[in-house]
């Protein structure tokens, strides 16, 4: 195949899948919600809401064109005398179905319903606000259920007064049909006449004008465009020379940028920045050429098309929970319908997986026509890279990554690659946190498990018991033609992962001893593990706020607090995570051991035990604190710093450590969303951007984006490092590499050697260095957090900080 074939196909294969979005929206009538629709609403609802104000300004108190509606259109007006609210619901009516005819008289009826109802629901909202925002959360995927529930609700306690009657409702969807059409240009009534059996009639009909849908037209066609299947190139995709030369070959698909950012003002600057240790890095891994894994792939497709269930294919399906009865309590009922929501969230869930499987097992199965293929990569804001593929990257899932081979590869010639490589496939069955030569023995010691694996894969199904089950499957069948001939080249990346390395870049700009040794980057020959601190000292949290809950969870998990479930809560802290965050992660984790060891005895069957993780969560939140404080300090910093830099109105700059320009600018918006109840929860946004500076979304945003662009530029020197000391098969997750076995040694010096070059000088101290030549004088900067004693060059000789 040729690489402009393959751009082609990429570009048609986009276009349906966007068209289909389009028919789907046209069919359901949502026609509204989605590129062209939005903007054409956005076009219109300004129009539309200042012809109401002036019908009403002219007609109120007066006789005067349909002047009966005035009622109806007065209970929309808002406090500042506008008809916002009015205006998106109209717009969104019409324009739902203006790409078909339809009768006028439906029209209006239509357009006066969709108004009846609001009114309705409105009184729903203003009368009780919690049951309001209850019935929302619990049905935020159905809004259509959400509405009937609250209907139902307000008319058994009469918080809602009778819709209107027929009459009204052609009245006024007539009244607000004829202003769109005088002020919007989008619509118009036309005349039709038929004759049927001798009998003339004279019909009109709402459509969109030539304009409307020349626009909707152009803006679709545009779209398509923009919305490729990206695939890995079968040619090695272009240098990137500028922000604009490189990546894809551009033969059938659009230009974009090495750079991704939605601020014009930072892409402009961009243009005359020094980018080259980018480009170096981003082309250092375009050059890298990979196979799909055919072995794994018929593995992978046997499973999905059998739907049998290994971690990382779709759930099998739970059962739906029984419906609620009048003689249950109201606890009872909260049970079910918090049962009910997860079900359908599961079945989602399962849907959105099979998609995601189907659209990777695609892509591989004709990357497998290939003899090499490439991956073009890009960068965000703050120098982090991204594989442009989206459904065959390494920086996927455990699915996608098994997949993926280096095409060339070569033998394990030494025992350090031996070493190694048994350390990888020990590190995939999840058992990282084992001292190095203990994952060494592991491996040993399910050697005949190992090979019987490579021998059967689906009659042996050990391989899917462990923690990344297909990666893991790729390794032991590499491992089975390694035993067979210990000669042949070794293609699968071999990762050495960072070791919390959010947390470990705090401690070692701050000097902080305690959380660099906690977080490996000293020479202690023990490996230490934050995240079993924390479970230790959740534990103990639970056993003092509860004692006997406590106890039931403890037993259920086996005794101690899962090191996965505190995990994820620990790794969101250094980039300004949140406790609603962490409890979103402990619910994560507690389905998926529930899945796997089975629900607790004590919860009811397929039921959430909601209350029961806030409880947990809340004690965890408490643990985090406790173990993990001298990050905190660096991140009140950088707080302060976005915070002055928001009085003082200028945007946040910096530079990483590998020169690349970082930028922070988040405008404020005008708080206008419109909020439309009755036509399932819609949210009409025309924000209108204000001179300044968004102030939370930069203090939220400082400190994890400062964290992410020295990791992005550890990694632009590590890249380039390797390749220097002849690591040719490269591969990168943030701060996880990959290389073949034999060459992990050079990897893993090369990691060191950068990380303590970059961390050897004061990084907050260049960075208060450089925001302050952006401020006015006058502006203060909060001080700069006290260095601890911590000794840079133990960092060298550590063994645990990546492994």
């Amino acid at each position: 195949m040729r690489q402009r074939d393959l751009e082609k196909q990429m570009t048609e294969l986009g276009k349906s899948r966007y068209r289909k979005t389009v028919e789907r929206a046209e069919k359901h009538k949502y026609a509204s919600r989605i590129g062209p629709g939005i903007a054409l609403t956005k076009r219109a609802v300004h129009d539309l809401n200042g012809a109401i104000k002036d019908w009403h300004t002219q007609v109120n108190g007066k006789a005067g064109r349909n002047a009966s509606s005035l009622h109806e259109v007065a209970l929309f007006m808002e406090e500042d005398g506008n008809f916002m609210r009015l205006s998106a619901l109209v717009c969104r009516v019409v324009l739902d179905q203006i790409v078909h005819k339809r009768k006028f008289a439906s029209a209006c009826a239509q357009i006066g319903q969709a108004a009846s109802d609001e009114v309705q629901l409105d009184q729903v909202r203003q009368r009780d606000p919690k049951v309001w925002k209850s019935i929302n959360h619990a049905e935020r995927t159905r809004p259509q259920k959400a509405i009937q529930r609250l209907f139902h609700y307000g008319r058994r306690n009469d918080f809602v007064a009778d819709g209107w009657e027929r009459k009204q409702c052609i009245q006024f969807g007539a009244l607000m049909l004829d202003l769109m059409v005088e002020s919007t240009g989008l619509v118009a009534i036309e005349h039709e006449t038929t004759v049927n059996k001798g009998q003339v009639r004279r019909n009109r009909y709402v459509q969109a004008t030539d304009e409307a849908l020349a626009f909707l037209r152009d803006s679709h066609e545009h779209a398509e465009l923009l919305h490729p299947f990206w695939m890995p190139c079968v040619e090695k995709p272009r240098p990137w020379t500028s922000l604009w030369e490189g990546g894809y070959h551009n033969l059938e698909v659009i230009q974009k940028p090495a750079i991704r950012s939605k601020n014009a003002d930072y892409m402009s600057a961009l243009e005359g920045a020094d980018l080259s240790p980018l480009f170096a890095c981003m082309n250092t891994l375009q050059e890298v050429p990979w196979q799909v894994n055919a072995d794994v792939y018929e593995v992978i497709d046997h499973l999905y098309q059998s739907e049998i269930y290994v971690t990382g294919m779709p759930d099998q399906p739970m059962d739906p929970p029984p419906k609620a009865t009048a003689d249950m309590s109201v606890e009872k009922r909260r049970d079910l319908a918090r049962a009910g929501q997860a079900h359908r969230e599961q079945l989602r869930s399962n849907t959105s997986r099979k998609v995601y499987i189907a659209k990777t097992l695609y892509t591989a199965k004709l990357m497998l026509e290939q003899d090499r293929f490439y991956l073009p990569w890009f960068a965000d804001f703050r120098g982090r890279l991204y594989s442009h593929v989206s459904y065959l990257s390494p920086q996927g899932d455990d699915i996608a990554r098994s997949l993926l081979l280096f095409r060339e590869g070569e033998p394990i010639t030494t025992e350090a690659g031996e070493n190694w490589w048994k350390i990888t496939g020990a590190n995939l069955a999840g058992h990282d946190k084992l001292s190095l030569e203990d994952r060494v023995a592991w491996v040993d010691d399910h050697e005949d498990l190992i090979l019987q694996v490579a021998d059967d894969p689906l009659d042996c199904m050990w391989w899917a018991e462990q923690d990344e089950p297909f990666q893991f499957l790729a390794w032991c069948l590499e491992h089975g033609r390694y035993r067979h001939d210990p000669t042949a080249n070794i293609r699968i990346p071999c990762h050495i992962d960072g070791s919390c390395n959010g947390l470990a870049i705090y401690s070692l700009m701050l000097r902080d001893t305690v959380g660099a040794c906690a977080t490996n980057c000293s020479d202690d020959p023990e490996r230490q593990d934050i995240y079993i601190e924390v479970a230790k000292a959740a534990k103990q949290k639970m056993l003092e706020s509860d004692p006997e809950l406590a106890k039931s969870w403890l037993d259920y998990f086996g005794g101690e607090v899962p090191r996965k479930l505190v995990k994820r809560p620990v790794m969101i802290v250094p980039y300004s995570g949140t406790r609603h965050s962490a409890q979103q992660y402990i619910m994560d984790e507690y389905a998926a051991f529930a899945r796997k060891h089975g629900a607790p005895s004590f919860v009811p069957k397929d039921h959430v035990p909601f209350r029961d993780l806030v409880w947990i969560t809340a004690r965890v939140w408490e643990a985090i604190g406790e173990v993990i404080s001298g990050s905190r300090a660096a991140m009140e910093y950088l707080r302060g710093v976005a915070d002055a830099h928001t009085l003082a109105g200028i945007p946040i700059r910096w530079t990483s450590p590998s020169g690349f320009p970082c930028f922070m600018h988040t405008k404020p918006t005008k708080d206008c969303e419109i909020q439309l109840a009755s036509r399932g929860r819609v949210r009409v946004m025309y924000k209108q951007e204000i001179e300044g500076i968004d102030k939370r979304s930069q203090a939220d945003g400082v400190a994890p984006n400062f964290v992410h662009s020295i990791d992005a530029a550890c990694l632009h020197g590590i890249v380039q490092a390797a390749s220097a000391a002849g690591c040719s098969d490269l591969s990168v997750i943030h701060d996880s590499f990959a290389t073949t076995p034999e060459k992990l040694s050079i990897l893993r010096r090369q990691i060191l050697s950068v990380y303590h070059s970059i961390f050897s000088g004061n990084l907050l101290a260049d960075f208060d260095h450089e925001v302050r030549q952006h401020l006015p004088a006058e502006v203060k900067l909060p001080e700069l957090p006290a260095q601890g004693t911590f000794d840079i060059n133990l960092l060298k000789k550590s063994r645990y900080f990546v492994s």
